[in-house]
């Protein structure tokens, strides 16, 4: 695999190193957590490494990348050794919203990865002047330890680039917690086989052998147990019930609960006559009692009261909010890379209204979080990356710790997002502002372009070939992969030439834009029409790109990044890339 994007963030950031121990164990367990990032080299046959309760059994000695705030457990029956170093890798104010982006889909301050070391000698030897280095005085120890460590992380990336020394986790217990977490959701244990990188029949075979059933019927039993908890616990219907626990079908699962526990559903509950509202079943999503419960980025909202106070991050949010009725609610706006011009006309007053938040820095434009806490705001809104402390303002973490709800775009913290989650998004911010009967109108107007949007793609005779340009970034293309803007581009009537990227965005080298030989190139603009305007003569520069289709008939458009994020006017938005699409010659 490839990992020089990982590696390149690594390159940009700042390492602080915060702590550096070595031990041993012998016939008993030894465990390490903080809150920072961590390296483990253990050594040692007969170890083995929980992470967060998926265990790792390498057999032998192990070169481990731990994410940040993660529990780790060293389990051993003989002898083992173990060394650590915890580290903080920070970027720099002026980190660029490229690298900002590139830090928050790579990620790799919070990946859990093991290998085993192509050179153990190398590795120990790191490990060894890490721990000397720790003990020197600073400032010269301090710089000897950064320099053990940057010798470790190479150490760590040659290892890795060669897929046969990774560890993989521990199949079953993976797939016992997968299961755990998501029994409400549609599972295919074909799909689990897949992201283990393991065929279907040997998950099938590894599961019953350790743990006496199959996979289908542990989650069954998983299933069973959630509805019967709820029967007895809560006061949903039996038909809620089902749907939360994901037994989709009511007579299967009316034959497997009798089969299971020997009576029916509605006998069982006649013995618990009082009951509460469960707001806990797994995949339930109801109100909370005095207040409205949101899922949102991972977490539960609660919110017992409508909020009066609305920070919004960009201006895509300000003017969803504004649309629904809350732009009086409104007291803070960051312009992230957007402007208050790309907002709708009936919009900009009272978005206008609102204290205006700087970036912190030139290059980075989302604003500090002294200046959000200081809006007194109880609602703070945003894409996902505002909400990470390497990308944006701070940790989601940080916000609730000080009384403020945050809302993160969908189709922003999850990759092949769609229309759907726009409206989504429209739906739970109409709910959260206590504007439903606003939000319902406008996602249906949103869903009448729509319509004439499927019109003007089922006309097109052929897909056209798009390539899009965000930014250049260290001598590569900076595009979409899997973004929402990918699938605009699809319900447009055109494919994404880098749709295969499971990332977001992602650098990519100029010699495989040409090699797609693309035949539309929407550029992204920030801020201002002088940013469009010098991308698009850097591509026309670009000496790769010369013979490319959309160079040669000058196909090359210019979109505002606000119209390609989670916004009101995504469908306009793709309503125009279907025009241009259709200017292609082969249409």
């Amino acid at each position: 695999m490839d990992y020089t994007n990982a590696m390149m963030v690594w390159d940009a950031v700042s390492v602080r190193i915060t702590d550096v121990r070595h031990g041993a164990i012998a016939g008993g367990q030894s465990e390490l957590t903080g809150e920072n990032g961590l390296f483990i080299f253990v050594l040692g046959k007969d170890v083995r490494v929980t992470i967060e309760d998926v265990p790792y059994a390498p057999r032998g000695d192990a070169l481990f990348h731990v994410g940040r705030g993660r529990r780790v457990r060293l389990d051993t029956t003989g002898k083992a050794e173990y060394h650590c170093v915890a580290y903080h890798a920070e970027a720099p104010q002026a980190v660029g919203r490229e690298m900002a982006r590139l830090l928050w889909e790579e990620a790799p301050f919070d990946a859990t990865i093991a290998v085993r070391p192509v050179d153990i000698t190398a590795v120990l030897r790191s490990c060894e002047a890490l721990e000397s280095a720790w003990k020197e005085a600073p400032p010269l120890g301090h710089l000897h330890a950064k320099a053990a460590f940057y010798a470790l992380l190479a150490e760590f990336y040659a290892a890795l680039s060669q897929s046969e020394r990774s560890v993989a986790v521990d199949a079953v217990a993976w797939t016992q917690q997968y299961l755990r977490l998501h029994l409400s959701e549609d599972i295919s244990i074909l799909m689990l086989a897949k992201v283990l990188g393991i065929s279907r029949s040997s998950l099938h075979e590894q599961f019953s052998r350790r743990m006496g059933i199959s996979p289908q019927q542990y989650l069954t039993n998983l299933r069973l147990e959630a509805a019967h908890r709820a029967l007895r616990e809560s006061e949903n219907s039996i038909q809620e019930i089902i749907a939360a626990c994901g037994l989709r079908d009511k007579n299967h699962f009316y034959s497997l609960y009798r089969q299971r526990f020997g009576m029916t559903p509605g006998e069982y509950r006649k013995q618990f006559p009082v009951r509460k509202k469960e707001t806990n079943i797994p995949g339930a999503s109801k109100p909370a009692r005095g207040g409205v419960l949101i899922e949102n980025f991972g977490r539960i909202h609660h919110y017992a009261k409508t909020p009066q106070r609305i920070v919004c991050l960009d201006y895509a949010a300000a003017e969803i909010c504004a649309a629904l009725g809350a732009g009086a609610r409104i007291v803070g706006v960051a312009e992230a890379e957007t402007c208050l011009s790309d907002c709708a006309q009936e919009y900009r007053k009272v978005i206008a209204a609102a204290t205006f938040l700087p970036g912190a820095s030139a290059d980075h434009r989302v604003p500090s979080y002294a200046a959000v806490r200081a809006c007194g705001a109880d609602l703070v809104v945003g894409t996902a990356y505002a909400f990470h402390d390497s990308t944006g303002v701070a940790d989601a973490a940080a916000f609730e710790r000080d009384g403020m709800h945050i809302y993160a775009m969908r189709a922003t913290y999850k990759l092949n997002g769609t229309f759907e989650d726009t409206y989504e998004d429209i739906f739970a911010l109409g709910k959260i502002l206590d504007c439903e009967t606003r939000a319902a109108a406008l996602v249906e107007s949103m869903r009448v372009r729509e319509a004439a949007l499927n019109g003007m793609r089922a006309a097109m005779k052929e897909p056209p070939r798009v390539f899009v340009f965000d930014s250049q970034i260290v001598q590569r293309a900076f595009t979409c992969g899997q973004s929402l803007e990918n699938g605009m581009i699809q319900a447009a009537g055109g494919r994404n030439i880098f749709a295969d990227r499971t990332r977001m965005f992602v650098p990519v080298a100029w010699e495989d834009v040409a090699r797609a030989d693309p035949e539309v190139i929407i550029v992204h603009r920030f801020n201002s029409n002088e940013d469009g305007e010098q991308k698009m003569a850097l591509l026309y520069r670009r000496p790769e790109l010369a013979q490319v289709a959309a160079i040669r008939n000058g196909q090359i458009h210019v979109i505002s990044v606000k119209s390609v994020f989670p916004a009101l006017d995504n469908v306009d938005a793709a309503l125009q890339m279907a025009a241009w699409f259709q200017e292609c010659p082969k249409n």
